[in-house]
């Protein structure tokens, strides 16, 4: 007798799906951040295709299982995959698989919505027809068009939020997951984002976490709930109100036998209320939920399938090991029909593609990646105010510097002294333009998002510290204009090679401390303190090694005294403003940079870690 399919059955008695790989796979995850544990072995899968909400109360350990899943997070202990990808071992690949919405949708607030659309497909190494196509689609989708190319700081909380499912769902990964998503929407918007993850859900795997039952009920066909750390049921919807309610639904699957009819023996049962089941392969699958205020129903089942006799019961369960079932749906006395597994693979390549399959390019090499984050950290210094007031101070105090020291009647017109003064006016620049690298990100919550990007931590910090440089560099272009005036006003013509090696003397400390800054930046999310600590460490390594060499005794050993000597800077501008490029002084700036960008590097993949 034909019956209804019952709810999930495409997930579990499916003999292509149960072939199919999970498209998460989350395994007796630990996670402790000192003596709190907040995610204690938390393991379930999800197929593909599936909407499942993760629902339990605040500090229940949702959002540190989603940020395991999405890898900004390393567990303690256990595994997650992404398809068939590690998500520690291949962390690349399988973050190109997954879209993610934070809570609380941080987004860079000086950007555009189409420049940040725009920067979120260059960093997927999207192609520029799949770039344009594809953002045409999702702000048609998530209704953007009229903030398209507003500010997101200007937006309101629902437009952001809507800017952040965009940006989710814009490389089409097969996987995505969002975190509170309908947070700071209208009746109206819940509704319409309802029907957007209901239609996503069709093709493509949903994780949507949230602490409000009514809004999983009305978008989620399974959820998982998570309290203290542990994941106390997992079930569809109606299956958590009848264990709510007392009772707990069993699942029943055994052999078909045409002498006995399972489907009778078990509606016999005392306490069965509702009861679907259907016939595959010779094999009966079953799902009963007994009525309110009754006991569990296995025991009683598996009596009466076992006293009617050679109807071989393989499995008379509650439904919360229905999670165990999924890892290996696959009958123990029955061997897989090879055709099937083709047939699966067959399958799931054609529900993969473009939308099971991340649409992306080629996965680009770290140097590209870094050229994107550069942009993107140059563009935002030109967006914000700060970026324009560091430049005008700069003019101004080295237009000053110049008309003081550079034409002065009576003498010689050179630049010597103007460099000399120029590099520890870069002592406050340089903190101007590094304390808010990773600081900001740190502050505004969109490290985040950063670091779920599929890019590499070493690209998104040689980016930003690429950004600054290049700041830098846009900062003494003005400064060009002194030396057109002191090529018109001088005579003789001052030579050209002391102003070249002045400019690359500027460009090379001003990196250096650039450099120093960023490290002070992924060290503390205050601006503030980054600038002061970037502050106080350039001028210790400005005046330090003369003050200790001052300081040593006379019978000090030598290699202290030629240590700190090398270690001078003002001398070695001074070589370099009197025209003198010496390969020591270049690799010695280089050195140092790159030391500090490395130790940068570190600071900020210890982020994960914390």
């Amino acid at each position: 007798m034909e019956t209804p399919r019952p709810v999930h059955a495409k997930h579990r008695f499916d003999p292509i799906d149960s072939f199919q790989e999970p498209m998460i796979s989350v395994r007796e995850v630990h996670k402790s951040f000192g003596p709190v544990h907040a995610v204690r072995g938390v393991s379930f899968e999800l197929g593909h295709p599936q909407v499942v909400g993760l629902l339990g109360p605040n500090g229940a350990g949702k959002s540190t299982t989603i940020r395991m899943i999405t890898g900004y997070l390393p567990p303690d202990r256990g595994q997650i995959k992404v398809g068939e990808l590690d998500m520690l071992s291949d962390s690349l690949a399988a973050r190109r698989r997954i879209g993610y919405l934070p809570e609380s949708a941080p987004i860079y607030p000086e950007m555009r919505t189409l420049d940040y659309l725009r920067f979120r497909a260059r960093v997927f190494s999207m192609t520029r027809a799949d770039r344009k196509r594809r953002i045409a689609e999702v702000i048609a989708r998530c209704e953007l068009q009229p903030v398209r190319k507003r500010r997101i700081g200007q937006l309101s909380k629902g437009f952001r939020q809507r800017v952040g499912l965009a940006a989710a769902m814009l490389h089409d990964p097969p996987v995505l997951i969002l975190d509170e998503p309908t947070n700071g929407l209208d009746p109206t918007q819940i509704r319409a984002a309802r029907a957007l993850v209901r239609e996503l859900g069709h093709d493509r795997t949903l994780l949507v976490c949230s602490h409000i039952l009514a809004e999983v009920e009305r978008t989620c066909d399974r959820v998982i709930v998570i309290a203290g750390g542990r994941v106390r049921a997992d079930g569809s919807p109606n299956d958590l109100v009848a264990l709510a309610s007392g009772g707990s639904p069993c699942i029943v699957e055994c052999r078909a036998n045409p002498r006995v009819d399972p489907e009778s023996l078990i509606r016999s049962v005392s306490g069965v209320h509702t009861l679907s089941c259907e016939t595959r392969e010779g094999w009966v699958h079953a799902r009963a939920t007994p009525t309110p205020g009754a006991q569990t129903l296995a025991e009683s089942i598996g009596r009466a399938l076992a006293g009617a006799g050679r109807t071989n019961p393989r499995r008379v369960d509650r439904a919360g090991a229905r999670r165990r079932r999924r890892r290996d749906p696959t009958p123990r006395n029955r061997t897989p029909d090879p055709r099937s597994r083709l047939h699966a693979r067959h399958r799931d390549r054609r529900r993969r593609t473009p939308g099971g399959r991340a649409m992306t390019g080629a996965h680009s090499g770290p140097i590209r990646q870094s050229l994107v984050f550069a942009s993107r950290e140059l563009g935002s210094m030109f967006r914000l105010p700060v970026g324009w007031v560091v430049i005008a101070l700069f003019v101004f105090l080295t237009a000053a510097l110049f008309t003081q020291f550079a034409l002065v009647p009576g003498q010689a017109a050179t630049m010597r002294i103007f460099f000399a003064f120029c590099a520890p006016l870069l002592i406050v620049v340089a903190p101007a333009i590094s304390m808010r690298l990773v600081s900001d990100e740190l502050r505004s919550g969109t490290i985040e998002s950063l670091m779920t990007m599929p890019a590499r931590d070493i690209s998104v910090v040689l980016g930003k510290y690429l950004g600054a440089v290049a700041f830098l560099g846009a900062m003494l272009l003005p400064t060009l204009v002194f030396v057109g005036v002191l090529f018109w006003r001088s005579d003789p013509t001052p030579e050209a090679g002391p102003i070249v090696a002045g400019y690359l003397s500027l460009l090379l400390v001003g990196s250096l401390y650039l450099a120093i800054g960023l490290l002070a930046s992924c060290l503390t999310s205050s601006q503030t303190l980054a600038f002061l600590g970037t502050f106080l460490a350039l001028l210790a390594l400005l005046l330090g090694p003369g003050l200790l060499a001052d300081a040593l005794p006379p019978g000090a050993p030598a290699w202290v005294r030629d240590t700190l000597a090398r270690l001078r800077i003002p001398q070695r501008i001074d070589d370099f403003a009197g025209g003198a490029v010496q390969l020591r002084h270049v690799v010695f700036f280089l050195s140092l940079s790159a030391g500090f960008v490395v130790l940068s590097w570190a600071a900020y993949t210890s982020r994960r870690w914390r």
